[in-house]
């Protein structure tokens, strides 16, 4: 008998309490998943990230596509952890209010002792690229 999905998501949000990476899955296929966050003006961190010039943190982007990804696997019955991030490029700063979009190109690989998930993504907001992220997952 399958998870219902809010369960899964209940799992994955638990995981990374307090930070809710993303609202919504937008996209989803075997190779490919989207998620996007609305960043939310209100969130305590931005007082201190920058006082004078608020930016969504860098980690918190990543914290994104992770969750993204964890929830993608808990649907297909599996369980990843990030082992490694491979790059990361920030190109332009998210602002608070704006809607940030995670397109996640995914390639699993299989060794003899181990299989993994590679992960490119590149996020958007307003259809301008603001980061791109090579990630690596570990089946667990």
């Amino acid at each position: 008998m399958e998870k219902p999905v809010t369960t899964i998501v209940q799992q994955t949000r638990e995981y990374a309490y307090p930070l809710k990476g993303f609202d919504h899955i937008s996209e989803l296929s075997e190779t490919h998943i989207s998620v996007e966050k609305q960043i939310d003006p209100s969130e305590p961190f931005f007082k201190g990230h920058y006082p004078e010039f608020p930016i969504y943190p860098g980690v918190f982007i990543i914290e994104t596509v992770c969750q993204g990804i964890r929830q993608y696997q808990l649907e297909r019955g599996h369980r990843v952890r990030l082992v490694e991030v491979l790059s990361t490029r920030f190109i332009e700063p998210v602002l608070p209010g704006y809607l940030l979009e995670s397109h996640c190109e995914l390639i699993e690989q299989s060794y003899d002792t181990s299989k993994q998930l590679h992960v490119n993504s590149s996020c958007f907001c307003n259809k301008a690229k603001v980061s791109e992220l090579k990630l690596l997952f570990e089946f667990e």
